[in-house]
């Protein structure tokens, strides 16, 4: 080993960045309610990534404005055992004092409990509300690192922001707001930005999943597309009763989104 992989194997930042190396693996984003979720669950299947629910570092300008992203800074400082990161406020502060988010993410890794510190380990770093600025999001990473975006067919997203009481103005505002955000970031990123249909993830979790799998660079294994079948079918079964239809005003606000964002449709 020569005198710079000497020094690289004590400051891992040193080291050429790659995918393998970069403390971050993929972004999964998406519309809230979109299967989001879901997505990053089935990734995490792969021992070498983890996470709390969700990240959202790179909602800040810099690590240090962090402190001031309600609530993903707090959520950070929550336990493990409510799905959440579990960073002690010292080590917080150390956190929001990096000079870069290479040097953040790479402190988080090293804090967490989520984190396994007795092998590599890089972030799945799931955050809905990314999708909504993917483009300043993607120019805070690597080229290197891709990103997932996961899209519901809107009639679908619909039932789901509706179930949980949210009304169709708020909907179709951040509906708007949402998908201006990819048609934004596919300007600039599209190389790096790979979308992934719900409905045909949960037709054909096998291959879709190993289609995915390809994209982040991992080995994918047939349990976890049987695992993510198992995910869909416990889901599926709470839903059991045909779904309510729509009203005029409903269909039509939908249809007029669906047309606003034709260009979008793949």
């Amino acid at each position: 080993m020569n005198s710079f992989g000497k020094i690289a194997a004590n400051f891992p930042w040193l080291r050429r960045k790659s995918i393998d190396t970069f403390p971050v693996r993929v972004v999964v984003t998406g519309m809230e309610h979109s299967g989001t979720t879901l997505l990053s669950l089935l990734l995490k299947q792969d021992p070498r990534l983890d996470a709390g629910f969700e990240c959202g570092f790179l909602l800040a300008d810099s690590p240090r404005d962090f402190t001031g992203i309600h609530p993903w800074y707090e959520w950070m400082q929550e336990p493990v055992a409510r799905h959440q990161w579990g960073v002690s406020a010292k080590h917080m502060a150390s956190i929001c004092a990096s000079r870069t988010w290479e040097e953040a993410y790479r402190k988080l890794l090293r804090y967490s409990p989520v984190f396994d510190h007795t092998r590599p380990q890089q972030i799945c770093d799931k955050t809905p509300r990314y999708l909504s600025r993917l483009d300043s999001v993607l120019d805070k990473l690597p080229d290197f690192v891709p990103c997932l975006v996961i899209e519901k067919e809107v009639e679908s997203l619909w039932r789901s922001h509706k179930r949980r009481n949210s009304s169709l103005e708020d909907f179709s505002r951040n509906f708007e707001k949402y998908n201006n955000g990819l048609r934004r970031a596919l300007q600039r990123h599209r190389g790096r930005i790979h979308r992934i249909g719900y409905e045909a993830l949960c037709n054909d979790p096998h291959n879709r999943l190993r289609e995915i799998f390809t994209i982040i660079g991992l080995v994918y294994r047939d349990e976890y597309g049987a695992f993510g079948m198992a995910k869909i079918q416990k889901y599926s079964s709470k839903k059991s009763a045909p779904p309510e239809p729509l009203s005029e005003v409903e269909t039509a606000q939908l249809n007029r989104l669906r047309n606003q964002f034709a260009d979008l449709r793949f």
